[in-house]
């Protein structure tokens, strides 16, 4: 009495093709997703990184000239004399190298630097002398914008006698 067995529950073929091919899809957006996502985490990581570094270029240039005793400007150079010492910022082109005893590289995009003292412009390049400023204007490239600084000094009338050897006190 062999006894034919029931039929045991399974799927088609037919309906295994079409969860495969359903999953495909599902994973395949799934996948775009994450592309999609990850490029922007990345876009975002960058525009961040550069942002922050333009940031804290402001506040260390802000900070020095306000704690400055004398700054002076060279070519392409500015030199802050500080109570406890000296401080220099290089700018080029792609770069600003901020030397207090070790050199800090800021990677910003410079297109010019203008320095003045009592609104009359220096032109740093004419001369390797340093010469006194009270303001510099930076404009520097972040994201394709420009954006312009303005920093600006004032002088005790101490800090300008002691900056000229030839003046009478």
């Amino acid at each position: 009495m062999n006894k034919r067995p029931d039929k045991l529950p399974a799927f088609t073929l037919l309906e295994t093709i079409i969860a495969m091919g359903v999953t495909a899809i599902v994973i395949g957006f799934t996948y775009s997703a994450y592309i999609i996502v990850t490029h922007s985490y990345l876009s975002f990581s960058t525009k961040n990184k550069h942002m922050q570094t333009v940031i804290l270029l402001d506040k260390l240039l802000q900070r020095d000239f306000n704690r400055a005793v004398r700054i002076t400007a060279g070519d392409h150079l500015i030199r802050f004399q500080l109570d406890s010492g000296a401080i220099q910022y290089e700018f080029q082109r792609d770069r600003v190298i901020r030397n207090q005893g070790k050199p800090d590289t800021l990677p910003v995009q410079i297109l010019n630097l203008r320095t003045a003292f009592e609104q009359q412009e220096i032109d740093s390049t004419a001369s390797d002398t340093a010469r006194l400023i009270d303001e510099a204007q930076l404009a520097l490239i972040l994201e394709k914008q420009q954006i312009q600084y303005h920093y600006h000094k004032l002088y005790s009338s101490a800090n300008l006698f002691n900056a000229n050897p030839y003046a009478i006190h």
